[in-house]
């Protein structure tokens, strides 16, 4: 029997049972309380299978670290063979599985077996004064320990350099039997932090993440691997190696065959042989790929022929020819490459669900939010109700959906954007809706943004599991990543942009130039007031408490580029529609000292531009266009407090 890749393993256990999800269920014994230290001191062993796996290695290395870092005891890590030589009736065991040692103490105390735990599933199961760390081979017992060393022990990894580790020389833990599938199997977001190098990829791995784009050590469970990653048309049939010879195979536009900005000519019979041929090729050249994208171009440009304008017309969209042509392809993948899917995307003129055609159960319809507005809750309708009505009829003719979400704004990275109160209704809206994966796009390319580490600590844990409360997950981080007082006020001036903009009942798309049609100059005035109350608080925390609280001011001073930055840009704007042309804000010389501080707060963080698409000259341009918006702001002052002209 073929052994089935973890994506596709997983997603058919998804749209089979529509994601098992049991969370702390009590399996045959009530919670119990261990004594895993004291005084720096124990008697706990970490256990791990004779022949252990790579990953089992790092969960017992992780385990071991984790716990040292907090109770300062040495947790030793031996063999099944090695305890049981040296005390065959040894209790206080911290055994990691799948293995021998672990089915045999989960079978015990009555547990399902470890082999029938869906994807990164975990299982924590403690055995009278043992505790079973399992899960799925590939990530899950790992998760399985990190689940532990959060919930139970307290440890918070913020961000990839970042971390709150308790300290308890004597640690009692109390365990509930725990086995958890999480419902969204693919989980990705889109952060500068977590793609960063071998650190991102261990952060990425602690926060649960999977995604193709993670830089996840194969020790730490790798990423699920993709034969390429969307707009792949012209990667499995570059018009290069075949447009001249083969014009008929692109797309017919304007009476014309074309292939820049232009799709394939979705229709041409020897164009899906070579293209079907192509893509196993590729397939076999990338081996443990699990999905390959078969999609879209990033552009327009469809193929008016009349085969393919026929299709189209029938069903109502592009979706049309696409699902047709993607639907050959992958019957033709399914009988080389059975257990693997084939991704296309819903995407601009394809968003649209086809009338007629259906696609086939090894299809991964990769639905993109592109068109939302981001201030209100998908579930609620209002102005994202077309595309709520896209996403359903999708799901009605899909087995699974993977959704491309966006969570930024792409148009200027630093502005802010007050868009968390919809992230949990909608990943939840998501999964209701057959998505068993979710990609997050964040500005990835920026060091800062309108708190960036928030946003991918927060959506990383809605990703594993969905019906975690966010509020509470973000008054956490606010306060744990930060400091209590600085977390009250920081969560303040969230909620001040937030209503700010709800009250403005704005079209918050993910590409917007301004926030001067949402915040409200009263907002404004009052967002900067908290903003430079928390810079005070945290001084005065980092002063009381330099050890605990190290760094925590230029934190929020990183925190405060976004306000700064509404200033600089679009103060302008405010006095002009201001009553009788008088500015309503407070201009002075302590707002435009704050204003001007942006510049070295740029420098400390590494800025220096606010959009990806930005090259050097564009860059340089905007960075002299803060200077200048500074003088113009200055010269605007003198002007205010000039004394009248005598007559």
């Amino acid at each position: 029997m073929r052994r089935i890749p973890p994506a596709r393993a997983a997603i058919i256990a998804a749209a089979a049972m529509f994601v098992l999800t049991i969370i702390a269920l009590p399996l045959f014994a009530d919670e119990a309380a261990l004594h895993l230290a004291d005084r720096g001191a124990t008697d706990y062993t970490i256990v791990l299978p004779d022949t252990p796996s790579p990953v089992q290695e790092t969960a017992a290395g992780e385990l071991a670290s984790f716990l040292k870092q907090v109770t300062g005891a040495d947790f030793p890590i031996l063999s099944e063979s090695q305890v049981e030589e040296k005390a065959k009736d040894k209790e206080k065991l911290l055994v990691i599985g799948p293995g021998d040692l672990s089915k045999r103490l989960l079978a015990s105390v009555g547990a399902e077996p470890e082999e029938t735990i869906a994807q990164d599933g975990i299982i924590i199961q403690p055995v009278r004064e043992s505790i079973v760390f399992s899960g799925h081979p590939q990530r899950g017992t790992l998760y399985a320990v990190y689940t532990f060393l959060e919930d139970t022990v307290g440890c918070r990894w913020w961000t990839s350099t970042e971390s709150t580790i308790p300290r308890r020389p004597t640690l009692e833990v109390n365990i509930a039997p725990t086995r958890y599938a999480p419902k969204v199997t693919l989980r990705e977001e889109y952060y500068l932090d977590p793609h960063n190098g071998d650190e991102g990829g261990i952060f990425s791995a602690r926060a649960k993440m999977n995604g193709c784009l993670h830089p996840i050590p194969p020790e730490f469970g790798g990423h699920e691997i993709f034969c390429f990653f969307v707009h792949s048309f012209y990667s499995i049939l570059p018009p290069e190696d075949y447009f001249d010879e083969h014009p008929e195979w692109y797309a017919l536009v304007d009476g014309q065959r074309r292939s820049d900005g232009a799709q394939l000519c979705l229709t041409n019979p020897e164009m899906k042989r070579q293209f079907i041929r192509s893509a196993l090729r590729f397939l076999k050249e990338t081996p443990g790929a699990g999905i390959i994208s078969v999609s879209q171009n990033d552009c327009g440009g469809w193929c008016q022929c009349p085969e393919c304008q026929k299709l189209a017309d029938e069903n109502n969209s592009q979706a049309g020819p696409l699902i047709v042509f993607v639907n050959e392809v992958a019957e033709a993948i399914e009988k080389e490459f059975p257990d693997v899917f084939v991704e296309t995307l819903a995407y601009q003129e394809t968003r649209f669900a086809p009338t007629k055609v259906r696609p086939r159960d090894n299809i991964l319809i990769r639905l993109c939010t592109i068109e939302n507005s981001f201030l209100t809750p998908l579930e609620e309708g209002g102005p994202n109700q077309s595309l709520v009505e896209n996403i359903e009829k999708w799901s009605a003719i899909s087995k699974q959906l993977y959704i491309w979400d966006y969570v930024t704004n792409f148009s200027d990275y630093l502005l802010p954007h007050p868009n968390l109160q919809v992230l949990a209704p909608n990943i939840r809206f998501f999964v209701r809706n057959r998505a068993v994966g979710i990609y997050e796009e964040g500005d990835g390319e920026c060091p800062v943004g309108d708190f960036v580490r928030l946003r991918g600590w927060v959506i990383a844990k809605l990703l594993w599991n969905p019906d975690l409360d966010q509020r509470r997950l973000e008054d956490e981080f606010l306060t744990g990543y930060y400091s209590p007082n600085v977390g009250k006020i920081l969560r303040q001036y969230l909620d001040v942009l937030t209503q700010s903009a709800l009250s403005a009942e704005v079209y918050l798309s993910c590409f917007r130039d301004q926030a001067g049609d949402w915040l409200r100059s009263e907002a404004l005035v009052q967002a900067t007031a908290l903003i430079e109350r928390a810079i005070a608080a945290a001084e005065e925390d980092e002063r009381a408490d330099p050890v605990r609280f190290a760094g925590l001011v230029k934190k929020v001073l990183r925190e405060s580029i976004p306000i700064r930055y509404v200033w600089i840009r679009e103060w302008r704007d405010y006095i002009a529609a201001s009553e009788e042309g008088k500015s309503r804000l407070p201009i002075d010389r302590e707002k435009i000292d704050f204003c001007r501080e942006i510049k070295t707060l740029l420098e400390e963080n590494g800025v220096s531009f606010s959009r990806g698409v930005d090259g050097p000259e564009e860059s340089d341009r905007w960075l002299e266009q803060i200077d200048e918006s500074i003088a113009e702001m200055e010269e605007y002052l003198d002007t205010l407090n000039a004394p009248p002209a005598r007559r």
